[in-house]
């Protein structure tokens, strides 16, 4: 998708912006304001964004989510070069997601990462969910850790990983508790109903 009516305004430099970006398109609009910082071994951000009647669909960013339009305010304070080695916080607010047959709203959804003693800690917390999980985590290779581990069980159907290719470590417990939870699906997953409240707890390895 070609984006159309950018401004820029601001200092760039050696991998390095500090100011902000506005873009006025006919299927939505972003205001940027801050810093993003790729000079380093690991990239920093610090900004926040006001996003407007963003065209999932059209942008390309939810082709699935027919006519679904986004609107919300983003404050970000984090560095990482992914998800798994995000540390730092992200925080939506004044959010509303909207499709012709629902509409959800997001009020607050705010993620922090950090690091610890046993790993890394991500905790989640917003008016569908809140919880966290404590561990080594590794998101972009799970889908190999767990093709590796039903290959043990399934060695006919799924080859197991030899040795030397194993996916990197998934070691985790997870405590998430979930309220209201069909508002969110109303519009994600239509046709698929679950109980609004409850508690998902565990430890994968």
């Amino acid at each position: 998708y070609l984006y159309s009516n950018i401004e820029l305004q601001g200092l760039l430099t050696h991998q390095k912006f500090d100011g902000s970006v506005q873009i006025d398109d006919p299927n939505g609009q972003l205001d940027f304001n801050g810093k993003v910082d790729m000079s380093g071994e690991i990239p920093h951000f610090n900004f926040s964004a006001l996003l407007a009647n963003v065209q999932l669909d059209r942008l390309k960013l939810m082709p699935s989510l027919k006519d679904g339009v986004l609107s919300l305010s983003v404050e970000t304070n984090f560095e990482g070069d992914n998800v798994d080695d995000l540390v730092g916080e992200i925080k939506l607010s004044e959010g509303l997601l909207f499709t012709p047959e629902a509409s959800v709203d997001l009020d607050s959804l705010t993620i922090r990462a950090s690091r610890i003693n046993e790993g890394k800690r991500l905790v989640l917390k917003s008016n569908f969910a809140e919880g966290e999980l404590v561990g080594y985590y590794n998101f972009a290779h799970f889908n190999k850790t767990m093709e590796n581990y039903l290959g043990c069980f399934l060695p006919s159907f799924i080859q197991p990983y030899e040795k030397g290719q194993i996916a990197r470590k998934n070691d985790f417990r997870f405590d998430f508790r979930l309220r209201e939870v069909n508002k969110l699906m109303a519009v994600l997953l239509p046709g698929v109903v679950v109980s609004d409240e409850g508690r998902i707890q565990g430890r994968f390895n």
